[in-house]
């Protein structure tokens, strides 16, 4: 009489192969918890912001950026060429900024005309700051 204290191979794939399923099952349904609009806006303007340094930088004209707080959309500009135009999520309301009546502009050099703030309210409570750092063009986008 044998004494079999273990499992075939075969045992083994089965279980191996019904448990691979359930988890190619299971973990699409696992999702990330989904950024809201304001979060992929900044993205999206930080992005547009590296895109705008860049292009003065290789096109030797400067870039800037129009704020339309009424009507809630941003332009990317070079001169009178409108480069790229993105609208405010629903909720976000710019603000304003401590640049007086000047927009963000970045100089052929790829550095910023004028340093400053500009400030986003995202429903009424959440606010974003963009920050332009006078030196080489430097800026970043915090949350208060």
């Amino acid at each position: 009489m044998q004494n079999n204290k273990g499992y075939t191979l075969i045992e083994l794939v089965v279980v191996v192969s019904i448990l691979s399923v359930l988890l190619m099952v299971a973990i699409p349904g696992i999702k990330k918890p989904e950024a809201n609009e304001a979060e992929l806006f900044f993205e999206v303007l930080e992005k547009d912001l590296y895109y705008a340094q860049i292009k003065a930088i290789t096109d030797g004209l400067s870039v800037h950026f129009v704020f339309n707080a009424h009507e809630g959309y941003y332009k990317v500009m070079q001169g009178r060429t409108e480069l790229r135009v993105r609208t405010f999520p629903e909720g976000l309301n710019f603000s304003g900024t401590s640049m007086g009546l000047s927009n963000p502009r970045f100089l052929p050099s790829g550095r910023i005309e004028r340093s400053g703030t500009t400030s986003f309210i995202y429903h009424g409570s959440t606010i974003y700051r963009v920050v332009f750092v006078f030196i080489r063009g430097r800026f970043y986008i915090e949350k208060i």
